[in-house]
């Protein structure tokens, strides 16, 4: 069986792969990687190339053993570029032990701290976020940028805007840190604005909604999408111009248990493994 994490044309380039091999793989969708199959707008030389390649890499793809394990982001993702008759598994992004989070001490402090993003890349529109937010530049606030990874020339342009804004109430998270302490971190925080439109960041979408945290999104986003899919109320990053503090910062218990059922959920490594078999034998059953 081969698992496949993205379909990278330097890398895995799936128009170069046998069938036979395709009916060995397991597309584990992470977002981003289904965008070489998107059909894009417009009529140019490149647009037209891109799209001849993206039909052609679609029919491939249809011939995997798995189609896609995904969340339900992915799914209608997914099934927006292939159909919605395509059939796909759901997954988990976060596998841990599912009591870690409900066993989170509540932690005490006097500030609402704000996550912006969770790299640092243009995508995720650090700039206008922090524009937006600047009407809250007064209030007791800690706004928290993640550098682990990005453009380090970009990062340091928005970590500039973020000083010039909130001065001495900024934090910038530069240092990788083991899974434990990533929870601890997320449990700190209070509202995260996730300002990329694809479907990315899916881990920290998963975890903020276990541990019942605030997440502001684009209304046109992917996130979107998807979370309008399973039925929960979209805090749009749009509406935060119009909100007071105390709107922006309260989340809503019905919500929040809404979005913690739907995608706060979480397995063991060894639960995760039998997901897959399972998924994978019953596909194997179905052909």
């Amino acid at each position: 069986i081969l698992f496949v994490h993205a379909w990278h044309d330097k890398f895995c380039p799936i128009l170069k792969l046998k069938k036979s091999s395709l009916k060995k793989c397991v597309w584990r969708t992470w977002g981003h990687d289904v965008y070489p199959f998107v059909r894009k707008k417009g009529f140019s030389l490149s647009v037209i190339k891109h799209n001849i390649l993206a039909f052609l890499r679609r029919q491939k793809a249809k011939r995997c053993l798995t189609f896609a394990i995904a969340n339900v982001i992915d799914e209608v993702k997914i099934k927006g570029v292939f159909g919605k008759k395509i059939k796909t598994h759901k997954y988990v992004y976060t596998a841990m032990d599912p009591s870690i989070a409900e066993n989170m001490p509540i932690v005490k402090k006097d500030e609402k701290r704000i996550l912006v993003g969770h790299s640092m890349y243009e995508y995720e529109k650090h700039k206008d976020i922090l524009e937006e937010l600047g009407r809250f530049a007064q209030e007791n606030i800690k706004v928290t940028l993640i550098s682990v990874y990005g453009d380090d020339n970009y990062g340091q342009d928005v970590l500039d805007k973020a000083k010039d804004i909130f001065d001495n109430k900024v934090e910038n998270i530069t240092e990788r840190v083991n899974f434990d302490k990533y929870i601890e971190f997320i449990n700190t925080i209070d509202v995260a604005i996730l300002g990329g439109k694809t479907s990315s960041a899916l881990g920290n979408l998963a975890l903020l909604a276990k541990l019942n945290k605030k997440v502001y999104v684009y209304g046109d986003s992917d996130f979107a999408k998807g979370i309008r899919y399973t039925g929960c109320k979209v805090n749009k990053i749009e509406d935060i111009k119009n909100q007071s503090f105390e709107e922006f910062v309260t989340y809503d218990i019905e919500t929040a248990n809404k979005m913690h059922s739907e995608f706060g959920i979480s397995l063991k490594s060894d639960q995760c493994c039998e997901k897959i078999i399972e998924i994978i034998n019953g596909m194997r059953k179905q052909r």
